[in-house]
């Protein structure tokens, strides 16, 4: 069995592997490990030097490779499915925000995503049999955000969703036109129509991204 596993934390690495080398299936792992993400880039973008990965364990929270315009593990993520469309993807992320999960679940299409504060040692395990056996796993977490916004997705639509979240990481009303392709009028009365939804009377971005927290969302 060959794992490609990335992440910039080598000790967690070590031990990924050597939960995995439990698994009941009796699999021996051939891990490639990668640390950093101009290694992983390197990996990922020459097939030709490396095995076919079955599995590939992708934290998304590598830092940036700026000379390829690598921004996330996220981006690497994308060069997986572009350069090895048979691997399945299992994604370990730190972060809990249902947004972010749920958009990782859209653009990458990962076979599991493990949230680091959801799982142990056995929940790896697991993830990794389910994945191996063609099945997919998701963590609480990621499942409760699924939910969540499947269940409201003619409200919750992309573009709502990146509202939210651009509003979350503290961008200004008056910036969102440089994020999303659509004018300032028209953000204006989506976010009268997500204040609505949310039930919100008061005017203030603060209550949309309170009540987008009490639900999870960021």
């Amino acid at each position: 069995m060959n794992v490609l596993m990335i992440d910039d934390h080598p000790t967690q690495l070590e031990g990924y592997k050597a939960i995995l080398e439990y698994n009941e299936m009796g699999l021996s792992i051939k891990a490639t490990k990668a640390t950093d993400t101009k290694t992983a880039y390197d990996i990922i973008t020459n097939p030709e030097k490396y095995p076919l990965f079955d599995i590939v364990f992708l934290d998304i929270g590598m830092p940036k490779y700026e000379e390829k315009n690598i921004n996330s593990g996220e981006d690497l993520g994308l060069l997986i499915k572009a350069y090895s469309p048979d691997s399945r993807i299992i994604i370990i992320t730190s972060y809990f925000e249902g947004l972010i999960l749920y958009e990782l679940l859209q653009s990458i299409e990962p076979r599991g995503i493990l949230v680091k504060s959801d799982f142990d040692g056995e929940d790896l395990l697991d993830a990794f049999k389910k994945v191996y056996l063609g099945e997919t796993y998701y963590s609480e977490t990621v499942v409760k955000a699924k939910n969540i916004i499947t269940s409201n997705s003619n409200f919750l639509d992309s573009i709502n969703r990146k509202i939210i979240l651009l509003l979350a990481q503290g961008i200004k009303t008056k910036d969102l036109t440089k994020h999303i392709d659509l004018s300032i009028s028209a953000i204006e009365k989506r976010k009268i129509a997500i204040k609505e939804y949310f039930d919100i009377d008061k005017s203030s971005q603060d209550d949309i991204l309170n009540k987008a927290r009490e639900l999870g969302l960021v």
